[in-house]
Order: structure tokens, then C-alpha cells, then sequence
């Protein structure tokens, strides 16, 4: 070993991994070797075909070829779908796994050496033709000579940031010096250099300017501390020290015919890939002298030695990540903790998204960029977002990380969630252009330049609503103030023009239709209440109060000014800029202010732009969604509840035709149903407010909800009365107005009355039968869920009464048979012997009050009388169920103290089962049911006050 001493090698063969403690004392001829530890390794082993660790790995056209000691070539991966035109490629030796970039792919894949597990760890790269691992820190950093930039990603692809992004052209191959902290890169633009930095991309500094044109292949040889290339335009390959001192040259084309490409140092030895020939060759590093090392079928690219006693060592990084959440980048002696999403804390090692940043799309993903204001320097805010189509505008959800786009290829509006999974939000689009997000009401507002149309589509259920759908010419994008109820758009149609209306549509006006030209990207000051719009055509940036006045030019066009998407951050104003190709920023508030280019990787013609909010403020349609149904439309000072455009009609409520009726006939005693059945929620999703039901045109019941439960909501009436009769409406009132329905209810009287006890009188009958009707239907409450029961609610001519006939005189008037002065006597003696009987049973009923009280009797009895407080023989409906009528039906209420407790007792014959029993005090309005099955006497106590009247109503 080169090194004099090392303390733990990792050897792996096959499946087994071997761990060895070496002991080296170089003045002595001695080595001790201590076995530490032998292992079967149950994954794919890492080594080549023929056991042996082989010596290098060169890429080859479209595939990847090993070479042994001896020169001998085998295939470790070959074409395929995943491996199109690899160029470079590095070993991590202590992994056993290879890394190589695609730049047809724009890809970073890594395998074992012997080709298994691959997988690609970073797409979406440009042309990624330069490639080193960090085996210290387990990175792998790359250069892109599409977007002229260099970067970095950790061995999984989770983390990837980008380091250098200013002045860089075209920079080709990279390596590193993990010890000591250095990345070395080579760059063969329009001033061809080589430069190094710290591998945090700090302290960058040129090493080599001049004699150089397309430095081409870099390596390094740490144990002589020195740096070689190749110039694949001069066709020779130089070398100097780490700090481009003492260059010299090894290898020129006028000795030999060469094109060198990629090198790799293994001791003293240079091996480079030559494309004349498609050789690989070996070239002495002391003398120069070259021989032909192996030669391959295809052309030769990156070229790497595969040796562990090259990637030995510590530094900051080596353990524990350097105590950094995501990335560890080494520096000379330390290392800098670096997020590849998010901005670092205080604590310098971790890391946390920021509360506001920028998302910007280009051709192929979204980015989100963190700029603090002041400085040019921008970060990744959170992961890049790969799109499947090219996106153009863009919105955000702060409330759940939600990110929307437009893909123009296919007009289709896309949600992307936060675990990157995309769907379709909507179709059916012409010619897509902008979009806007009303976080209030979760809807999407959007410009079709194809079918001239403004319209709104809800994000979670497919509701959609074009509202403004004339006057338009080529509408492009468009910007909304939710709390206020306010939507702006441009349009650079014929007359080109900035407008504004309420977000439900209503209440259109011009803001300003002079000195425009192609009028694209706008924002909005929600605080000043100012307009800002950028001109492709004119290229320069415009201002407006949202009323139309004080509008101005902030910024005039230049050489390299050529504005798209614009978006409002503090005193700035930032915009998508295609030529410059990143995004601009502007300080509103300095006069003859400098636009200032963000340093960020540039970007494929960024498009859309649109600064996140954490906190964005609550409108009119935050909360229940305005109790509309479908969709809520924010306007000043309030909201507008509207339905999809394929519903029929202005959005009243409907009634289904199939559950309407003109009458409903009951008979007395029965339950009665009054259907309002309204179409269903779920698949008209009309916005109900209010439900009334109303009889004889007064309202009996009134109740306000969003929804109506399985979109019915009956009147229920469960014993019916004569009173209840009459004609009954459902009306259901919305924000657009009210619908009803009317039927009326018919209660037809039983022909089928069991009557009990024949030696009570009919006025006695008659006057309690009325009495207990009338109390049960004041008693009745005005619920949604009436119950009357089947008390008997007769006339008088129900039972014998006298009566008076009556004859039709020729002159049309009515007399009686008798005299008019015998029939009033006879009227008069007949009051008075009602008035008398009342009396005597006013007394009768007293008196046995006060008896029982004073003697504490407890005597029950199966008979009615007048000594039983309560009531007899009154008449009852026919219940339901019953097939004949008993021959006696008893029952009495009493007490056994003045507090009660009261009771009922019943008696019937035959014995049938009593349904049900109903004590209810006529002084409060509140209903007991006290539920028994059985027959004969049933006692039931009820643990209330005693009060000065109740009853018992029983059916059978």
C-alpha cells in the first residue's frame, strides 16, 4: 500500500465480505494480518464475472464495459430502454456500486459493478456530462452543460441542490479531492478554464486559462498532489499541481494520432479513452510512453480506476453526515451543512420550508425557489416537481400543499398532491392559458384563449361554471382577491385590455385599454390595491389601480428583457424572464432601480410564477362553503352560491314529480305522512336554506339546514284528528328564491265506534268525549314529529241528544212545528236541566276528591262511577289491529295522597293487549308514553306532582 499504513480494508469477493486489521511498520519487512470478522453477503454480489475486482470501467456508446488487469473486456450492462448514450462514470469502491450519467436521458443511475439494481436516482437533468462521487460524505456531484450549472445529490437522489450556477458556460468534467476538500471542474465555453472551489461551492478560483480550448477529461492524482487533462480541440493531455503550478505536458497529437476523451490515473500509470481507434490506452506518467491497452467495438467515453486504496481517508463529513439533516458538503478542514429543499436554521444543521417562496414552472417541472429579499442568490425551496406535460401557469394551495398547473399539450388543468402523485382537475379545455386559486372556496378560475371563456371549476367535485363567455378575444391570464370578491384578467386579443369583475362575473369593467400590446402575466397588490402586468410584446412591466387610475410604465423594454409570468413579493416585483431565463427581481419603491437577475440554475423558458402565502386570509366563502351546495362565488361584501353549467334552470330547488300529491285521505286515528321530497343533494347539489311546511297558509314549522337528508323532509302527523285537516305546503327557499308544493289532507271519520257502559247519559257522553278532543288539540305541540292519539273527537250528534226538525217555508224562511214562544220555553227548560246535571256531577266529582283524600282509600275498582275521579264510558276509534270490539272498556285515573303518585286502571272484556297508555297534564305541555303489553288491571305509577285535572287516553 502506497499510503505506509491503513487500519481497516474491506475486501469483497463473490458473497462473502471479509474484514482484515493490517499491521505495517515499513522500516521492518513485517505485516501482521488479524482477521476480524468473515461474512455471507445475502444481496447480489458486487463483483465481476470472473471474481475478480475489476481493474476499470469505461463506458462505451450505449452501454458499459469492464476491463481486467490483463486488458480483457466483458459487458456489465448492455442497450437497453434505461441506458441510451452514458458518458460519465465513477466507482464508489467501498459500495461495490458504479454511478454514470445519460445525457440523453438527463439521467443519474447507479448499479453494483457487476450490473444489478440499477436505478436512477436523479432525472430531468439537461445534459449531464460530468460525474464524481464523494466516497467521504456519499455524494455524487455533476456537471450540466444544458443548464450550466454544477451540482450535487446524495447517493439515494432525496437530497439534490444546485452549487454554481454564475459564469459558467459550458462545464464538462469534474473530480473531487474529498480529503481535502475540493471539487475541480473543467469549462470549455466561450473562455475555456479549469477552476476549483471548496466542495460547498465556496472560494471559487480559476486555475488554468490560457492554452486551453475544450478541456475535456479530469483526474486527479492525490498521492502526487497533481491534476491531469485532456483538450479534445488540441489533442494532447497536460498536467500541473493541484494549484495550476508547474503545468507540463504528457501526451500531443503530433507524436501520435489521438482524440483523448476521458483519463483515469491508477499509480504511475494514465489511462485515457481514444475515439481514433476506440482504444483505450495506457501512458507512463514519468516517461511518457504509450501503449495500446485494450481496444473496444464502440466509441470510448468516461473512463474510471477501480482501486480502494484511492478513496481512503476522513474529513468533516465521514461520520455521522457532518450532524447535518440533508446534505454535508466538505471544506477544507470543516463542512457546511447545506439543504437541498427548504432554508437552514439557526442551528446550521437543519432544515425547514420557508413561509413564503416563488413557484415557477419551465418545460419540465415546477421549482420552488426561496429568494430573501435583497440578495440575488435563490434556493430550493422544496423538491422540484416533475411534470408530466409541459406546465405553464401555476397556483398553490397553502391550506394542504396542493400544487395546480396547466398543461398546454394536452388543455387539461393537473393537480399535483404532496407525495407527487398527479389527477386531472379538468378537461375539456381549448386553448388553456391561466389559472387562479380561490383559497376561500377551494375553486379554480380559468382562461381558455381558445373558446374565449372565463369560468370556475370546483378542486373536489367536478362542478363547473363558465361565467363570462362574450366579449373575450384572447384572454390570458388571470389573478384574484378572494376576501374582497374581485377577479382581473388580460387579454391581447384585437383590442388588447385589462378588465375586472365580481368572481361570480356580475358587474364587468375595463381597467385600462390604451398603450397595451400583448398584455400577459398579472399580479395583484391585494394591500394598495395595485395592478402589475407584464408585455411580451412591448416588453416592459405596467402598473394600475384596480379602478383604472394611476396606471404607468415601471420598467421600459431592453436588450434582454422579455417578460412572461409576474408576481408581487414585498417592495419587489419578480418575473419569469424567457431570455434571461431565471427570474427577475424589481424594487418598486427605488427610483431607478436595476432589475436584478436571480442566480439559479437557468431555467427551460420559465413560464408561470406565483408566490406562496402560508397564512392567506378567510373570505365570505371559507366557512361551510357559504352554505352553498355546490359552488360558492366570493362578491364584495358577501357571496353568490352557483350550480354547474349542465344544471337545468337557475339553480331553485326542484321537487321530484314521482313524490308529489294533490290530496292525501286518512281516517281518524291513523298516522298521516305529507311527502316533500326534494331532488337529491348528491346529484343536483342545489343550495337549500330554508325548509317551512305551512298549513292553511300559516307556517307550522320552520327549520333552516344546509342539506336535507336523503333530500326529504316529510310532515309527520302520527294519530289525526278532524282539526287536522285542511290544505298543507312545502316551501324550500334557496338564494335564488323559493318553490312549493301544496296537497291536502283529508281525515275521513271510522264508521265502527265501540261504546261501553249504556247507563251513563249521552249529555255526559257527548260533553266528555268533546272536552278531551278539545284539550288534546290544544295540548298538541307544533313539532316535526307530531303524535295525536286516537281520542275521541265526536259531535254532538253523535250521540242522542234532543233535537228540533225543521220544514222549508214557501217564502224560504224556516219554522218550527210548534209555536215560537212553546219552543223557547222548551229551549230554556232544556238548558237548565243541562246546566243542572252539570252541577250535580261538578259536586258528585268533588266531593269524591276529598273523600278519597281524607281516607286514604285504596280500593280499586273495575267499574266506572261517580265516586272514581277521571272519566267512564266515553267512546273510542277502532285501533288499528283489533278484529271485534270488547263488550266492556273501563279505565280511571286516581290518586292515593295529594302528591301522587297517579295511576290508571283499565279493564276491558274480552281481554285484548293494550297497546299503549298516554298520561298527559293539561297544565304544562309535555307528553309522557308509558308503554305495556298485558291484560286485565294494569297499574302504572307516574312519579309527578299531583295537579288539578289529567286524563287518560287508551287504545286498543
Amino acid at each position: 500500500y502506497e499510503c505506509g499504513a491503513i487500519d481497516l480494508v474491506r475486501h469483497i469477493c463473490g458473497s462473502v465480505l471479509i474484514l482484515m486489521k493490517f499491521s505495517i511498520k515499513s522500516d521492518e519487512i513485517l505485516v501482521h494480518i488479524e482477521l476480524i470478522g468473515l461474512f455471507v453477503l445475502l444481496g447480489p454480489s458486487p463483483c465481476g464475472a470472473d471474481g475478480h475486482d475489476p481493474m476499470f470501467v469505461v463506458v462505451e456508446a450505449s452501454s458499459i464495459q469492464s476491463l481486467s488487469v490483463s486488458g480483457s473486456i466483458s459487458t456489465i450492462i448492455g442497450p437497453s430502454p434505461e441506458i441510451l448514450k452514458p458518458v460519465a462514470i465513477d466507482v464508489f469502491s467501498s459500495e461495490g456500486r458504479m454511478y454514470w450519467s445519460d445525457v440523453r436521458l438527463g439521467t443519474i443511475s447507479t448499479s453494483y459493478i457487476n450490473g444489478t439494481a440499477n436505478k436512477t436516482i436523479v432525472q430531468k437533468l439537461s445534459v449531464p456530462d460530468g460525474l464524481a462521487v464523494d466516497w467521504l460524505g456519499r455524494l455524487v456531484y455533476f456537471t450540466d452543460t444544458g443548464l450550466n450549472v454544477i451540482g450535487v445529490t446524495n447517493l439515494e437522489g432525496t437530497y439534490t441542490m444546485i452549487l454554481l450556477v454564475d459564469n459558467l458556460d459550458e462545464p464538462r468534467a469534474i473530480a473531487l479531492d474529498p480529503v481535502g476538500g475540493y471539487m475541480y471542474w473543467t469549462d470549455w465555453g466561450a473562455f475555456p478554464k479549469i477552476e476549483k472551489a471548496y466542495m460547498s461551492g465556496r472560494r471559487r478560483e480559476t486555475l488554468i486559462d490560457t492554452g486551453v480550448l475544450w478541456p475535456n477529461g479530469l483526474a486527479l492524482d492525490l498521492i502526487r498532489r497533481r491534476l491531469y487533462w485532456a483538450d479534445a480541440l488540441t489533442d494532447k493531455i497536460e498536467t500541473s499541481l493541484l494549484d495550476g503550478s508547474a503545468r507540463r505536458s504528457i501526451l500531443q497529437k503530433s507524436l501520435t494520432d489521438i482524440h483523448p476523451f476521458g483519463i483515469a490515473v491508477i499509480d504511475s500509470e494514465l489511462y485515457w479513452s481514444n475515439w481514433k481507434g476506440n482504444g483505450i490506452h495506457k501512458t507512463s506518467i514519468d516517461s511518457g510512453a504509450t501503449t495500446l491497452f485494450a481496444t473496444l467495438t464502440g466509441r470510448p467515453f468516461g473512463i474510471v480506476g477501480y482501486k480502494s486504496s484511492r478513496q481512503a481517508g476522513t474529513n468533516a463529513c465521514s461520520r455521522d453526515n457532518g450532524g447535518c439533516e440533508q446534505l454535508c458538503l466538505a471544506e477544507p478542514s470543516s463542512a457546511l451543512c447545506a439543504c437541498s429543499f427548504g432554508v437552514l436554521q439557526e442551528d446550521y444543521k437543519t432544515c425547514k420550508v420557508p413561509g413564503q417562496y416563488f413557484l415557477v414552472t419551465d418545460n419540465s417541472s415546477i421549482r420552488g425557489l426561496s429568494v430573501v429579499e435583497g440578495e440575488t442568490m435563490a434556493t430550493n425551496a422544496i423538491q422540484p416537481i416533475p411534470t408530466s406535460h409541459k406546465a405553464e401557469a401555476v397556483q398553490f394551495d397553502s391550506k394542504t400543499g396542493r400544487v395546480f398547473y396547466t398543461n398546454v399539450v394536452n388543455n387539461t388543468i393537473i393537480q399535483v398532491d404532496k407525495d407527487g402523485s398527479e389527477k386531472i382537475v379538468l378537461t375539456n379545455l381549448s386553448d388553456i392559458e391561466g389559472i387562479g386559486f380561490d383559497w376561500t372556496a377551494n375553486n379554480l378560475y380559468f382562461v381558455d384563449s381558445g373558446y374565449d371563456v372565463i369560468g370556475v371549476t370546483a378542486v373536489d367535485r367536478p362542478l363547473r361554471k363558465d361565467m363570462i363567455t362574450s366579449g373575450l378575444d384572447e384572454p390570458r391570464s388571470i389573478v384574484l382577491d378572494p376576501v374582497e370578491g374581485m377577479m382581473y384578467w388580460t387579454d391581447w386579443g384585437l383590442v388588447p385590455k385589462i378588465e375586472g369583475a365580481y368572481m361570480s362575473g356580475a358587474s364587468r369593467r375595463t381597467v385600462l385599454d390604451r398603450g397595451l400590446g400583448w398584455p400577459n402575466g398579472i399580479t395583484l397588490d391585494r394591500e394598495t390595491k395595485t395592478l402589475y402586468w407584464a408585455d411580451a410584446k412591448l416588453d416592459r412591466i405596467g402598473t394600475c389601480k384596480t379602478d383604472g387610475t394611476a396606471c404607468s410604465i415601471l420598467l421600459y423594454s431592453t436588450s434582454d428583457l422579455h417578460p412572461f409570468g409576474v408576481a408581487f413579493f414585498g417592495s419587489y416585483l419578480v418575473w419569469t424572464d424567457w431570455r434571461l431565463s431565471t427570474i427577475v427581481l424589481f424594487n418598486i419603491h427605488v427610483s431607478n432601480y436595476t432589475a436584478m437577475k436571480v442566480q439559479f440554475p437557468a431555467l427551460a423558458k420559465p413560464s408561470g410564477i406565483v408566490l406562496r402565502d402560508s397564512l392567506p386570509k378567510d373570505g365570505n366563502c371559507s366557512v361551510n362553503n357559504g352554505n352553498c351546495a355546490q359552488l360558492c362565488l366570493p362578491v364584495p361584501s358577501g357571496r353568490r352560491c352557483a350550480c354547474d353549467s349542465s344544471h337545468s334552470g337557475d339553480c331553485l330547488p326542484e321537487f321530484l314529480s314521482s313524490a308529489s300529491a294533490s290530496a292525501i285521505e286518512v281516517r281518524e286515528g291513523r298516522r298521516a305522512v305529507l311527502p316533500c321530497v326534494v331532488a337529491d343533494e348528491a346529484s343536483s347539489g342545489l343550495p337549500l336554506v330554508r325548509v317551512e311546511w305551512l298549513k292553511n297558509s300559516q307556517t307550522i314549522l320552520s327549520t333552516t339546514r344546509k342539506f336535507l337528508e336523503n333530500g326529504t323532509f316529510p310532515y309527520v302527523i302520527n294519530a289525526v284528528a278532524q282539526a287536522d285537516g285542511g290544505r298543507y305546503t312545502c316551501r324550500v327557499t334557496n338564494s335564488y328564491g323559493a318553490v312549493t308544493t301544496s296537497l291536502s289532507l283529508v281525515v275521513r271519520l271510522d264508521s265502527w265506534f265501540v261504546t261501553t257502559k249504556a247507563a251513563t247519559t249521552a249529555t255526559q257522553h257527548a260533553g266528555k268525549a268533546t272536552s278531551m278532543g278539545t284539550l288534546a288539540s290544544q295540548d298538541r305541540g307544533q313539532t316535526d314529529s307530531q303524535s295525536v292519539t286516537g281520542t275521541s273527537s265526536t259531535s254532538m250528534s253523535d250521540v242522542s241528544t234532543p233535537t228540533t226538525s225543521t220544514v222549508k217555508q214557501p217564502n224560504g224562511s224556516n219554522d218550527t212545528k210548534t209555536g215560537n214562544s212553546s219552543g223557547l220555553m222548551i229551549g230554556l227548560l232544556v238548558v237548565g236541566c243541562l246546566i243542572a246535571t252539570l252541577l250535580v256531577i261538578i259536586g258528585t266529582t268533588i266531593w269524591c276528591k276529598r273523600w278519597r283524600r281524607k281516607t286514604g282509600a285504596s280500593e280499586r275498582h273495575s267499574s266506572g262511577g261517580a265516586d272514581h275521579e277521571g272519566f267512564s264510558n266515553p267512546t273510542y276509534p277502532l285501533g288499528e289491529g283489533v278484529s271485534s270490539p270488547p263488550s266492556k272498556f273501563e279505565g280511571n285515573v286516581y290518586s292515593e295522597s295529594d302528591q301522587g303518585p297517579l295511576y290508571a286502571e283499565i279493564e276491558s272484556i274480552p281481554k285484548p293487549t293494550v297497546d299503549l297508555n298516554r298520561f298527559r297534564r293539561s297544565e304544562y305541555e309535555n307528553t309522557d308514553f308509558l308503554k305495556s303489553v298485558g291484560t286485565g288491571n294494569i297499574d302504572h305509577g307516574y312519579e309527578q306532582p299531583r295537579q288539578k285535572s289529567c286524563y287518560v287516553e287508551m287504545k286498543l
